[in-house]
Formats: C-alpha cells, sequence, structure tokens
C-alpha cells in the first residue's frame, strides 16, 4: 500500500509528481519503496528493491515484513546509493532550500 505524492519547491519552482516512496512506502509483498535525492542530476526519484532482494529478504530467519532494509538501492540516474529524502526538513534537490511543499495525492493499491 502506498500513497503517491507530490514535492514542489516555493524558492525555485521545482516539481516532482507521483513520488510513491516519500517516507518510505510499501509495494505488494513487502517491496519497500524510497524517494531519494540524487545530487548529481538534481531531482528526486523513487528507488526499490528488486524482487529477488525482497525474496531474499524475506526468506533470512531475522526477517521482519515491516522493517526497511537498511541499505537502499543503487539510483537509477546515477548509479550511487543516497539515504532516503527526508520530507520533514523537505530540501530541495535542485535549488538545496529546505521547505519544500510535500502533497499526498491520494492514491492508493494493494
Amino acid at each position: 500500500m502506498g500513497v503517491a505524492t507530490s514535492v514542489t519547491c516555493p524558492a525555485c519552482g521545482y516539481r516532482a509528481k507521483e513520488l510513491d516512496g516519500v517516507g518510505g512506502g510499501v509495494g505488494m509483498l513487502m517491496i519497500w519503496v524510497f524517494t531519494v535525492s540524487c545530487p548529481k542530476k538534481r531531482r528526486l526519484l523513487d528507488v526499490w528493491e528488486t524482487d529477488e532482494a525482497c525474496e531474499k529478504r524475506a526468506l533470512a530467519p531475522d526477517y521482519e515484513p515491516f522493517e526497511p532494509p537498511e541499505q537502499v538501492v543503487p539510483c537509477p540516474s546515477c548509479g550511487e546509493v543516497h539515504p532516503p529524502w527526508d520530507p520533514k526538513s523537505a530540501v530541495c534537490p535542485r535549488c538545496g532550500e529546505p521547505g519544500c511543499r510535500v502533497e499526498a495525492l491520494g492514491i492508493c493499491w494493494d
């Protein structure tokens, strides 16, 4: 389940729509979705576990279904691993100013 979210920066006008992982969303089969800020591309984008990583984690003896994985997957844009974007500080990936508006779009799925 999850809620798609939009992010808007009042300082520079940057917009990102339909981010599923703001705050760490969970998809079907417990695949975690995270929104990251790519410093090379200066934008927000979602990353998620592969089915193989999800299956490996689910079969581990210490599996906790609602605990997010410690290692976030590589950014599809630059290939590096970035920490999840923090919606509380809401720092704009383009201009670096805090205070982006985060709005839920109300889309849920199962």
